[in-house]
């Protein structure tokens, strides 16, 4: 899953651009045509905002990328964990059947009233203590990968977390481009909500 990215030069670029104008725009005409004050530090204004919310949008969607590429490391070292377990449950039950053999040819020898050879039942332990073995070493494999597994799910989860984050960002910028432009207070306030919800889902998805 490619790392989420929050494209944000060009939006602020237009923020840029719209405060530069509006600095420019009285020496530049001569008096013929001032611009409001209050409208030239309100560009300002959302120009700061647009850059601290790009900062912050750079933040989250590097731990988006981050949390899905932990995650899916965690899933390949569950996969390999649970085609252990698999190969020790095959050894056990090998084992296990070798042992059965042993005994059943101890009971032969019993059937005809004859004592087994002592070879026959240092097998049959020798099979049962290497079967158990393999049936724990299966056992440990399998909580790694169930532990594994949750650890990534975990992460993942998170990752949702941040990359919703970006995207609330990514809205968030694009209206304080709009605002600047069109200098309408409203805007500026939605996209500073956004931003704001948009913080609370990145602290949320730092916060341990």
């Amino acid at each position: 899953m490619p790392e989420v990215e929050a494209d944000t030069d060009k939006l602020r670029e237009i923020v840029d651009k719209q405060s530069e104008g509006d600095d420019s725009g009285s020496s530049s005409n001569g008096g013929d045509h001032r611009e409001d004050p209050k409208d030239t530090t309100f560009v300002k204004w959302v120009a700061l905002s647009t850059a601290l919310l790009a900062a912050l949008a750079s933040i989250a969607s590097l731990k988006a990328g981050g949390t899905v590429n932990r995650s899916l490391i965690l899933e390949t070292r569950a996969a390999k964990a649970q085609s252990q377990a698999a190969n020790q449950w095959a050894y056990f039950q090998a084992k296990g059947m070798k042992g059965a053999i042993q005994e059943e040819i101890q009971q032969t020898w019993l059937a005809v009233g004859k004592e087994p050879p002592s070879e026959y039942e240092s097998k049959r332990q020798r099979y049962a203590r290497e079967a158990e073995e393999g049936r724990a070493a299966a056992l440990d494999k399998e909580r790694l990968h169930d532990e594994l597994n949750e650890e990534s799910d975990t992460l993942m989860e998170t990752h949702h977390g941040f990359s919703t984050s970006v995207a609330f960002f990514q809205v968030s910028i694009a209206l304080g481009a709009v605002a600047a432009l069109t200098k309408k207070r409203t805007v500026w306030a939605g996209s500073l909500i956004l931003g704001l919800v948009a913080t609370v889902l990145l602290t949320k998805g730092l916060i341990p």
